[in-house]
């Protein structure tokens, strides 16, 4: 049975979606786009955001549903935020390798191998 996620997975889940908004928000609607700011960007609750549009919580808690529904199915469809991220762990791990040569650990080879799987994503 599926509970509720632990905190790290909820903070991980709103990162996610702020990260989603800041590639994808111009999609979103004007509504759409202040809701995700002030629930998931100012962590303000759903009453909160629901008091300052002038609308009931159900109604803001539905606008977010559509609203990252929509950011999800782009990034299904485009892969950008996957992207980024791919990129950010062959970076690490090229930083990772550099320092290794330069302390004598490791190998050209290897540096040269992850350099080319960052050229292949380009």
């Amino acid at each position: 049975m599926a509970g509720r996620p632990s905190p790290e997975g909820a903070l991980a889940g709103r990162e996610r979606v702020v990260a989603l908004a800041d590639l994808y928000g111009p999609l979103l609607t004007p509504r759409q786009r202040e809701a995700i700011g002030l629930y998931y960007g100012e962590d303000m609750s759903l009453a909160e955001v629901a008091g300052r549009a002038g609308v009931t919580r159900q109604a803001v808690h539905d606008l977010l549903r559509r609203a990252v529904g929509v950011l999800e199915g782009v990034e299904g469809r485009l892969g950008l935020l996957r992207r980024d991220e791919a990129r950010a762990v062959l970076a690490g791990h090229l930083l990772a390798a550099v320092r290794a040569l330069r302390a004598g650990q490791g190998s050209l080879d290897e540096l040269e191998d992850l350099a080319r799987a960052l050229e292949e994503d380009e």
